[in-house]
Protein backbone atom coordinates (compact mmCIF):
# COMPACT_ATOMS: atom_id res chain seq x y z
CA UNK A 1 0.00 0.00 0.00
CA UNK A 2 1.21 3.40 -1.18
CA UNK A 3 2.52 5.71 1.37
CA UNK A 4 0.45 9.03 1.10
CA UNK A 5 2.28 12.18 2.26
CA UNK A 6 -0.50 15.01 3.12
CA UNK A 7 0.48 18.25 0.84
CA UNK A 8 1.54 21.27 2.92
CA UNK A 9 -1.77 23.84 3.52
CA UNK A 10 -1.24 26.99 1.20
CA UNK A 11 -0.24 29.85 3.07
CA UNK A 12 -2.95 32.49 4.35
CA UNK A 13 -3.80 34.91 1.78
CA UNK A 14 -1.63 38.44 2.38
CA UNK A 15 -4.71 40.43 3.09
CA UNK A 16 -7.94 39.64 4.71
CA UNK A 17 -11.84 40.14 3.05
CA UNK A 18 -11.87 43.20 5.57
CA UNK A 19 -8.88 45.14 4.20
CA UNK A 20 -10.65 44.94 1.06
CA UNK A 21 -13.64 46.00 2.54
CA UNK A 22 -11.96 48.77 4.32
CA UNK A 23 -10.34 49.87 1.21
CA UNK A 24 -13.52 49.89 -0.77
CA UNK A 25 -16.71 49.66 0.62
CA UNK A 26 -19.21 47.00 2.40
CA UNK A 27 -19.45 43.40 0.76
CA UNK A 28 -22.26 41.52 0.19
CA UNK A 29 -21.83 38.06 1.10
CA UNK A 30 -22.05 36.88 -2.07
CA UNK A 31 -18.72 39.45 -2.60
CA UNK A 32 -17.04 38.80 0.50
CA UNK A 33 -16.38 34.94 -0.66
CA UNK A 34 -15.47 36.09 -4.13
CA UNK A 35 -12.96 38.49 -2.52
CA UNK A 36 -11.67 35.51 -0.27
CA UNK A 37 -10.98 33.51 -3.48
CA UNK A 38 -9.15 35.96 -5.11
CA UNK A 39 -7.37 37.10 -2.10
CA UNK A 40 -5.73 33.67 -2.33
CA UNK A 41 -5.10 33.94 -5.69
CA UNK A 42 -3.47 37.18 -5.67
CA UNK A 43 -1.25 36.69 -3.00
CA UNK A 44 -0.78 32.83 -4.51
CA UNK A 45 0.54 35.06 -7.59
CA UNK A 46 2.49 38.09 -5.51
CA UNK A 47 4.38 35.28 -3.71
CA UNK A 48 5.63 33.78 -7.10
CA UNK A 49 6.40 37.25 -9.05
CA UNK A 50 8.29 37.84 -5.07
CA UNK A 51 10.01 35.19 -4.00
CA UNK A 52 10.86 35.32 -0.45
CA UNK A 53 8.18 37.50 0.38
CA UNK A 54 6.99 36.33 3.53
CA UNK A 55 10.52 36.08 5.01
CA UNK A 56 11.34 39.95 4.03
CA UNK A 57 7.45 40.19 5.66
CA UNK A 58 8.87 38.50 9.32
CA UNK A 59 12.10 40.31 9.24
CA UNK A 60 10.48 43.74 8.62
CA UNK A 61 12.14 43.91 5.81
CA UNK A 62 9.18 44.94 3.62
CA UNK A 63 6.03 46.84 5.07
CA UNK A 64 2.68 44.74 5.49
CA UNK A 65 1.18 48.21 4.89
CA UNK A 66 2.38 47.88 1.01
CA UNK A 67 1.37 44.30 0.69
CA UNK A 68 -2.12 44.27 1.82
CA UNK A 69 -2.52 47.80 -0.56
CA UNK A 70 -0.91 45.35 -3.63
CA UNK A 71 -2.95 42.54 -3.00
CA UNK A 72 -6.29 44.74 -2.39
CA UNK A 73 -5.74 46.71 -4.87
CA UNK A 74 -5.44 43.72 -7.49
CA UNK A 75 -8.67 41.88 -6.57
CA UNK A 76 -10.76 45.17 -6.15
CA UNK A 77 -9.27 45.69 -9.45
CA UNK A 78 -10.49 42.31 -10.58
CA UNK A 79 -13.88 42.15 -8.72
CA UNK A 80 -14.48 45.85 -10.73
CA UNK A 81 -13.47 44.79 -14.13
CA UNK A 82 -14.26 40.91 -14.21
CA UNK A 83 -13.23 40.87 -18.05
CA UNK A 84 -9.39 42.19 -17.40
CA UNK A 85 -6.60 40.86 -18.79
CA UNK A 86 -9.26 40.62 -22.02
CA UNK A 87 -7.00 41.16 -25.12
CA UNK A 88 -9.69 41.76 -27.64
CA UNK A 89 -13.46 40.50 -27.33
CA UNK A 90 -15.89 40.20 -30.26
CA UNK A 91 -19.72 39.75 -30.10
CA UNK A 92 -21.99 38.73 -33.02
CA UNK A 93 -25.74 38.91 -32.62
CA UNK A 94 -26.98 36.28 -34.83
CA UNK A 95 -25.57 33.37 -35.19
CA UNK A 96 -25.26 34.19 -31.41
CA UNK A 97 -21.20 34.27 -31.47
CA UNK A 98 -18.59 35.52 -28.65
CA UNK A 99 -15.06 35.19 -28.56
CA UNK A 100 -12.83 36.77 -25.90
CA UNK A 101 -8.72 36.49 -25.96
CA UNK A 102 -7.12 36.52 -22.71
CA UNK A 103 -3.93 38.68 -22.44
CA UNK A 104 -2.00 36.66 -20.42
CA UNK A 105 -2.20 33.50 -17.65
CA UNK A 106 -2.98 35.44 -14.53
CA UNK A 107 -6.30 36.65 -15.98
CA UNK A 108 -5.95 39.95 -14.92
CA UNK A 109 -4.46 40.88 -11.78
CA UNK A 110 -2.04 43.15 -11.86
CA UNK A 111 0.56 44.72 -9.93
CA UNK A 112 1.79 47.90 -10.36
CA UNK A 113 6.05 47.76 -11.50
CA UNK A 114 6.37 51.03 -9.15
CA UNK A 115 4.65 49.11 -6.10
CA UNK A 116 6.50 45.53 -7.09
CA UNK A 117 9.54 47.74 -6.73
CA UNK A 118 9.05 48.85 -3.22
CA UNK A 119 8.15 45.19 -1.86
CA UNK A 120 11.73 44.06 -3.74
CA UNK A 121 10.42 43.14 -7.16
CA UNK A 122 10.72 44.00 -10.48
CA UNK A 123 13.74 44.08 -13.36
CA UNK A 124 17.39 44.48 -12.31
CA UNK A 125 18.81 47.86 -12.74
CA UNK A 126 22.61 47.89 -14.51
CA UNK A 127 24.35 50.88 -13.80
CA UNK A 128 28.01 52.12 -14.45
CA UNK A 129 30.53 52.87 -12.34
CA UNK A 130 33.88 55.41 -13.79
CA UNK A 131 37.18 53.88 -12.33
CA UNK A 132 39.86 56.10 -11.29
CA UNK A 133 43.12 55.33 -11.44
CA UNK A 134 45.70 57.03 -9.07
Amino acid sequence: MPVVVPSPAAPEPLATVDDVAAGWRALTDDEAARAGVLLARASAILRAKLPGLDDRLATDQVSRDLVVEAVTASVVDRMLTPLSGVQSQSDTTGPFSRTIRWADSSAGFRFPADLLGLLGGGRARVRSVRMVTS
